[in-house]
């Protein structure tokens, strides 16, 4: 080594030194993203606490970079917290840079995740990709420039980041050791000024170009982990302090299920409908069946070839290939497979390819963030697909038709958004306790429903079982219940579970309405075919002692509460696509046209 390089990092070391020592709110700025504004803004914030410091020691240099480049914002921010407490469980050293000012590995993980962003139906531009590779391609500048003045500057960078008692070296006005340079090495000055200076300068610029970069990719870690999976706190928080690789994280919170699989592979397919077929014609007559010819059929015919239903030929004739495929499209989107044009298949081969691939795209978000990702035991109820699946041990047990919450009546406002006052809303709680028999309260919207029949029959209540419950409805009428009994709307089973809605899964006496395609009739609450045998399952499974006794309980109509020994975890979401473990995927539908009202509110 020539003896003007050991004055460098001296000067370096005492430089950095200073600029460490200061009053945070007095540091030198380096970047000039800080502006005046901004700078006020940190000062303003200067109350606020930095990170507790760790018991281990920091790197005094990366983190006076680091700290420097924190945007004002992040220091009230809440959710970026962890981001701060990731950098001081880890000594205040950069995740994503190496000593050679070059991104690591975890970085190029992290990149090609954000790269393929729009296969998962997230819009990459909340990431500013863009604004990313710039500001990689000046540390890499910085690198460069770096390397011409200095051909050891991985061992300075490496010894830089070396860990050092802050407090130790505060109070004996030392330098700040360095590793590769001994602490008696004679003082010797380089030769030319300009030369020492612009080491100094160049240095800096990388410091805080590669603590820009580090902190972005930090924190767009944190935000795609949590697009990927709502529940990956503790994931995030191993990551962040290096007990868990970046690679690994980004493998745990991308779901690796075939079925969200499929989804995605249909969403690239009917993105790609989308820009090859942007309109969709309508079928005209909407009486085409077997043997008819035109250009109603051949229009059929193409739509149905476009998205796999039909292997044929467009022909022009409807003949028994396109009457399977027909069938084939019906199956596919909840409808009876007749293979005639009835209103509700005329509907969906009118809807346009770009539609369907947004609902496809809602539907990779409601899977990324199910709350039945933090469970494997569950019930899962799906809204447009009227469907309840117990789920134990991670395979589906029982699949139940069920009637969900209708589309109507006047809206009020739930979550923030205006909904029909009868639609069931998403939401995740636990099963508590199964009734059997279970009585009726009946509320104040339903009862002002029979108000009508309550007026024209006095004997109603009489006939019908029915019960003073106490109290007063807004009316002024007292508050009443129905006893069990074959009439009783909630029939002989009901799964109650905490919620803000006053919902809850019951039987019901109308098996009829089973039958139905579309399922949505009820108040809110969710009705349930095979109710009896769902609950004996639970309790089963639950190792309940009255699982033996419930045939005799439902002989009865007396109501029993039955507590479960382990609450259930039960998820109600609203996916309108999904897919089997075929491979095969359903368009449930939007019965509540949230998507519509979501794509008018980004319109």
């Amino acid at each position: 080594m020539k003896d003007r390089d050991f004055a460098l990092p001296r000067m370096l070391s005492i430089a950095l030194l200073v600029l460490t020592f200061m009053p945070l709110g007095q540091s030198v700025v380096f970047s000039e993203a800080v502006t005046a504004d901004s700078q006020q803004a940190r000062d303003e914030n200067r109350a606020t606490p930095a990170p507790k410091r760790s018991s281990e020691p920091s790197s005094v240099f990366w983190r006076s970079f680091l700290w420097e480049s924190i945007p004002p914002d992040w220091l009230s921010d809440t959710s970026r917290q962890g981001i701060m407490q990731g950098y001081e469980a880890r000594g205040w050293l950069p995740l994503f840079i190496t000593a050679r000012f070059e991104a690591n590995e975890g970085a190029k993980q992290l990149l090609g995740a954000l790269s393929d962003l729009d296969s998962h139906a997230i819009d990459p531009t909340q990431f500013k990709l863009d604004w990313l590779r710039k500001e990689m391609a000046r540390l890499e500048d910085c690198r460069l420039a770096l390397a011409d003045v200095d051909a050891d500057v991985h061992d300075t960078v490496a010894s830089l980041g070396e860990s050092a008692d802050f407090e130790r070296y505060k109070s004996q006005d030392q330098q700040i050791p360095l590793q590769r340079y001994a602490s008696n090495a004679p003082e010797v000055m380089l030769p030319d000024p300009n030369l020492r200076k612009q080491k100094e300068r160049l240095y800096r610029e990388a410091f805080k170009a590669a603590s820009q970069v580090d902190l972005y990719l930090t924190d767009a870690l944190v935000r795609f982990a949590r697009e990927m999976d709502a529940h990956s706190g503790e994931k995030q928080t191993q990551a962040l302090q290096g007990a868990l690789s970046i690679r690994d994280l980004i493998r745990e919170v991308i779901p690796d299920s075939p079925r969200y699989k499929t989804l995605k592979a249909a969403y690239a397919r009917y993105r790609t409908l989308a820009q090859q077929h942007p309109q969709t014609h309508g079928i005209n007559p909407a009486s085409l069946e077997s043997g008819q010819s035109g250009g109603a059929v051949r229009d059929l015919q193409a739509r149905l070839q476009q998205e796999g239903f039909l292997d044929g030929k467009v022909t022009g004739h409807f003949d028994s290939a396109t009457h399977d495929a027909l069938r084939a499209f019906q199956k596919a989107h909840g409808i009876e497979p007749d293979g005639k044009i009835g209103q509700r298949t005329k509907e969906w081969l009118g809807i346009p390819y770009a539609k369907k691939a947004r609902m496809i795209g809602a539907s990779l978000k409601q899977v990324r963030q199910s709350d039945t990702r933090q469970y494997t035991t569950f019930l899962r109820i799906n809204i447009p697909q009227f469907t309840l699946e117990y789920v134990r041990e991670g395979k589906v047990q029982a699949s139940h038709r069920v009637i969900v919450g209708k589309a109507s009546g006047r809206k009020i406002k739930m979550n923030g958004r205006m909904v029909g006052e009868n639609e069931t809303p998403p939401l995740s709680s636990s099963v508590q306790q199964i009734v059997v028999n279970p009585r009726w309260y009946i509320n104040d919207r339903i009862w002002r429903e029979l108000a009508g029949n309550i007026e024209d029959d006095p004997t109603f209540y009489e006939r019908h079982g029915f019960g003073r419950a106490g109290g007063y409805y807004a009316g002024g009428a007292p508050r009443v219940f129905q006893e069990p009994g074959p009439s009783n709307p909630l029939g002989q089973v009901k799964l109650e579970f905490p919620n803000a809605y006053a919902v809850y899964v019951h039987d019901t006496p109308k098996k009829h309405l089973f039958a139905r395609a579309r399922r949505d009739f009820s108040h809110g609450c969710v009705r349930l075919e095979n109710a009896r045998s769902l609950a004996e399952m639970i309790l089963t499974d639950d190792q309940n002692p009255m699982a033996s006794k419930l045939k005799g309980l439902f002989d009865t109509r007396r109501t029993t509460y039955i507590k479960l020994n382990e609450p259930l975890p039960i998820v109600i979401e609203y996916v309108p696509v999904i897919s089997d473990d075929s491979g095969s995927i359903l368009f449930c539908g939007d019965p509540y046209g949230q998507l519509d009202q979501a794509s008018q509110k980004s319109s």
